[in-house]
């Protein structure tokens, strides 16, 4: 389901239901991501975010800001330099430069998925 939610503009509203994908009443057990095998040190959580609130022009920039600080100077991690950050966020949000994100969906707002807090 991730994955195909990473391809925002190759599926319809209907094939990105989670109940359709995944099934009302899978259980789905918990795993780490799998780019974790390649982290030597351990892989935990270090910061939750909301794609929402990275997009938004009020919060954007700072939680953007956030994510690079909590991930700056780890492991396998390249991170752009302070001083493009705002630059960069300014780029792909304001002037929609790069690949389409949920974003640039018309027509769906947050009430047409059916997404319940279990989910999340």
């Amino acid at each position: 389901h991730w994955n195909m939610l990473m391809v925002p503009t190759a599926y319809t509203l209907e094939q990105l239901q989670y109940d359709v994908v995944v099934g009302a009443d899978t259980h789905v057990e918990p795993s780490y991501d799998p780019n974790c095998a390649l982290i030597t040190n351990g892989c935990a959580p270090v910061k939750v975010i909301s794609a929402e609130r990275l997009a938004e022009l009020d919060r954007g920039p700072a939680v953007g800001l956030e994510l690079a600080a909590a991930v700056d100077g780890k492991e396998g991690m390249n991170v752009i330099a302070p001083e493009a950050r705002n630059c960069i966020w300014r780029e792909l949000i304001i002037n929609k430069k790069g690949l389409k994100t949920f974003i640039d969906r018309d027509g769906y707002g947050e009430d047409d998925y059916s997404f319940t807090k279990g989910h999340l």
